[in-house]
């Protein structure tokens, strides 16, 4: 048997019906406080969820009760307490800001993916670290303001932990309806921006010599032509990307993470483990072949170099 402690739907319905009629369609305001009011009542929810786990002990079988009662898989049963469980026992300002309506439960979530790593201390200290920074913001950006605050507490686990999913790139193919298929690609931050970089410029190349396919299309054409060897046009294999590095970590008084353009933070051993004249192939592996540094401060080649550190 199955209990939950239920709110009235009834209620909460002839609540916001109330609210609702004669609002008028320009009332923005009126949806942001509905948004809120939803937000608010996620948080009640995730600690019902924890609370009723624990009145089972932690049973096995919970994800698979609340699934039924929910109507969900048991997998996305478990995601869902195992965020609860987050928020309530590692993540208490991230909790109050979404009992407060500041945020939502899925920006709440970019706040528990990336520090579920993390011990409960170090969870803690990111948790306090972001408080206060994420009203106003959008899933990406919590993520990555998270993201930074992680690197700060363990900058060494940080690095590990990008090393070791620089080991798991692989390719997948995904087969789909409609005679078509999906071709993926799991590859380091700025191998796969170079790669892209490149397939966009042969793209824009045809789209400006009178080719009259979408953008989209050539880029995928242009990418099936370059796996399948059929595509001579592009020159050189290299292509600018540009990485974010700050004055500090580039006068080498701090060591602090680079930022790929696209939000993707590159560890210390990424950004800053490399002399200018050291590329970074595809591999991963050091290359003893020099080329030259970029010019500007903040583009670099997908060879990884970074310009000498300014005079102090």
């Amino acid at each position: 048997m199955v209990t939950f402690r239920c709110f009235s739907v009834h209620s909460y319905d002839s609540v916001f019906r109330g609210r609702i009629v004669g609002m008028g369609e320009s009332s923005i305001d009126e949806v942001l406080r509905l948004e809120r009011e939803i937000a608010r009542l996620q948080a009640l929810q995730v600690r019902a969820l924890v609370e009723y786990s624990a009145s089972r002990d932690d049973a096995a079988d919970v994800a698979s009760e609340v699934a039924l009662a929910l109507a969900i898989s048991e997998n996305a049963a478990r995601i869902k307490i195992g965020l609860a469980r987050d928020l309530v026992t590692r993540l208490p300002e991230t909790l109050g800001a979404l009992s407060r309506g500041d945020i939502d439960l899925y920006k709440a979530s970019k706040v528990s993916e990336p520090t579920s790593v993390l011990s409960d201390d170090m969870a803690g200290e990111v948790d306090a670290a972001v408080a206060g920074r994420l009203v106003g913001r959008d899933p990406s950006s919590i993520r990555r303001i998270v993201n930074r605050a992680v690197y700060k507490v363990d900058p060494e686990g940080a690095a590990a932990r990008a090393e070791a999913r620089r080991r798991e790139r692989r390719v997948e193919l995904r087969h789909a309806d409609e005679a078509m298929a999906t071709l993926t690609a799991d590859l380091p931050a700025e191998v796969a921006s170079a790669a892209y970089a490149r397939i966009d410029r042969c793209a824009r190349a045809l789209r400006n010599a009178g080719d009259e396919r979408t953008m989209d299309q050539l880029r995928a054409d242009v990418f099936a032509d370059l796996l399948l060897g059929q595509h001579s046009g592009g020159g050189s294999p290299k292509a600018e990307i540009f990485i974010h590095i700050d004055f500090a970590t580039l006068a080498g008084v701090a060591d602090n993470p680079a930022d790929l353009a696209g939000g993707t933070d590159l560890s210390r051993r990424r950004s800053r483990g490399r002399s200018p004249s050291t590329p970074i192939p595809p591999g991963g592996a050091s290359s003893p072949t020099p080329t030259p540094a970029p010019r500007s401060t903040w583009a670099a080649s997908v060879t990884g170099h970074r310009p000498s550190p300014p005079t102090m």
